[in-house]
């Protein structure tokens, strides 16, 4: 098989047919689903509405429903190894496995308020957030809990060590000292955050309403925005230059340069989207409104298949800034073939055919000249 790279200087995506870059599962509900978490490959976890817990052990293909002890709305789920996991939510539900879900159990909860957000450091170390603004730790595997007031709501809280912490809902709090204390930092927007994620020590991202991210490579000291409109929540990126941030209306974005740039993806679906999370650097799955589960296990590039007269043809990826693929089986296929190729808005940029002045070959790929 030949390989036939065009290369074009503009932002583009292929008009390919059916093709998207991220697969519908079957969830086997039409419960929203707020919040989903692998605790290796294989073994995924999904809470949402009515206190629904989903599980996956063979990477999402099959998703069996758990006895979660609560009809409450759970809105996060963490945990520390394969068997113990926390997941919380509304009236300050907080429920307990050390059995990798087999069981749930309800812990005494400190709070009737509504629980957005878990975040476990290691097995006895952990946090939750609640819409009033408070933050609540555990050094005891959740037996008892602390509290402190820290700003009017949150939603979501990251740690970077024992120490170093970050929650953000109305604005961006930091700890320096385990969550005694906690400094708002300094990002001067009025819109609400609704996830952060630390890649290590000095560089993370926020994201939340207005279509706003938030990144900073100094561990907080600074954090500079970039808006695209929409409304995010949740963040997370599997490789230092590699992140994803998902939102309303079924809108997936991607980065490659570390959140310099941010690309459109397609996700297949309108409904809103809550949570996404990574295996790996091309693995991941994304849970929204309605039961909605995504998978990808190409980091979200699609790749297009066509087959005309048993001629198979690839055109890949099916969002790209510089380059695309086509393999054929002949490369005569090619010969006047129409190109459609489309910007991220859906504006037309060109519109040719392939007429081949020159080619040059060179183990099994082909340059256009």
């Amino acid at each position: 098989m030949k390989k036939l790279y065009i290369l074009i200087l503009l932002l583009f995506t292929l008009n390919a047919g059916n093709a998207q870059d991220w697969n519908i599962l079957n969830s086997g509900t039409s419960e929203d689903l707020s919040c989903v978490y692998f605790t290796d490959v294989n073994t995924g976890y999904a809470v949402g509405a009515n206190g629904i817990i989903l599980k996956t052990t063979n990477a999402g293909t099959t998703w069996t429903s758990q006895n979660s002890g609560t009809s409450n709305y759970l809105s996060s789920v963490y945990f520390i190894d394969a068997n113990t996991g926390y997941a919380v939510g509304e009236h300050g539900v907080i429920t307990k496995t050390t059995n990798g879900g087999v069981n749930w159990t309800s812990n005494t909860s400190v709070t009737s308020n509504w629980l957005n957000t878990v975040f476990f450091i290691n097995a006895n170390t952990g946090y939750i957030g609640d819409n009033n603004g408070y933050i609540y730790k555990t050094t005891n595997g959740g037996s008892a809990w602390t509290s402190q007031n820290c700003t009017s709501f949150l939603y979501s809280i990251y740690f970077t060590d024992v120490n170093v912490g970050y929650a953000v809902g109305s604005g961006i709090l930091k700890t320096i000292d385990g969550g005694n204390n906690w400094t708002v930092q300094n990002t001067g927007t009025i819109y609400a955050e609704h996830s952060v994620y630390f890649i290590d020590s000095d560089i993370g991202y926020a994201v939340g309403a207005n279509g706003e991210i938030y990144s900073t490579n100094n561990g907080g000291t600074l954090w500079t925005n970039q808006s695209f409109g929409g409304y995010f929540y949740s963040v997370f990126f599997p490789v230092s230059n590699i992140g994803y941030t998902v939102g309303r209306y079924g809108r997936i974005y991607k980065t490659t340069n570390s959140g310099i740039d941010w690309i459109s993806q397609t996700s297949g679906t309108s409904n809103d989207l809550n949570s996404v999370y990574f295996t790996d650097a091309n693995t991941g799955y994304v849970v929204g409104l309605q039961g909605t589960i995504l998978k990808t296990i190409n980091g979200g590039t699609a790749i297009s298949e066509f087959s005309e007269n048993h001629h198979k043809m690839l055109i890949y990826p099916n969002l790209a800034k510089e380059k695309i693929t086509i393999e054929v089986q002949n490369i005569s296929q090619l010969l006047g073939a129409n190109i459609l190729i489309y910007d991220i808005k859906g504006k037309l940029i060109l519109q040719d055919y392939i007429i081949l002045k020159e080619l040059r070959f060179a183990k099994n790929h082909a340059w256009i000249n």
